[in-house]
């Protein structure tokens, strides 16, 4: 295995194992004083409503472990699985080898890794934040939402598609920003999920 594909794997394998670890010590943190209010919240909330927030984040954080270990999988499909080769070869081959091809492949990687992820977006707002009563967005919302992010993600991967050398000579350049901006997107974590475990509200 080349040197570099060692280090690459070596490096998702230790970022999904601190997301793990992450996630564990969350859940026993907030299982351990999620029936305790603090005393600079005792007056405003209830022992019920800061127990049923403990239960909140430690079922985000159990969804947050399939998630992390999914995200995975992903990269290394796109990356050692040559996810990203078979999306620039179907780019460059409908769209040319210039700017259309390179934005194509951009925005292609990004599309398919935004689709496969969506099933997770969609069961932590309507299954878990609707089971907690936390929930206030409706399916409207949800895909206007997602669909402004969408196009403000196609504009910008095809604006850092046009900026990349233009031609078959700028590929390696632009499955690097591939890579990036994949990692950057599934990156995205609730404000808990890489914080030090603090008292649930």
């Amino acid at each position: 295995m080349p040197t570099l594909t060692t280090a690459f794997t070596l490096a998702l394998a230790s970022h999904l194992a601190i997301r793990l670890w992450l996630a564990r010590r969350q859940i026993a943190f907030v299982t351990m004083h999620g029936g305790t209010v603090p005393v600079e919240f005792s007056g405003a909330v209830t022992p019920a409503e800061h127990r049923r927030a403990a239960e909140y984040v430690a079922a985000c954080m159990r969804l947050e472990r399939f998630d992390a270990a999914f995200d995975t999988l992903v990269a290394l499909a796109l990356t050692i699985g040559g996810g990203i080769a078979a999306l620039g070869n179907w780019s460059y081959r409908i769209g040319g080898d210039g700017i259309a091809g390179g934005a194509m492949h951009v925005i292609s990687t990004l599309a398919a890794v935004t689709l496969l992820g969506l099933p997770f977006s969609c069961y932590r707002t309507f299954v878990l934040e609707q089971r907690f009563g936390f929930n206030r967005t409706t399916w409207r919302t949800f895909v206007a939402d997602r669909s402004k992010a969408w196009t403000l993600g196609l504009l910008l991967g095809g604006g850092v598609a046009g900026i990349q050398p233009a031609g078959r000579l700028g590929m390696a350049e632009t499955d690097r920003t591939i890579v990036q901006q994949v990692l950057a997107s599934r990156g995205r974590r609730p404000p808990h999920a890489h914080r030090r475990p603090t008292r649930p509200l």
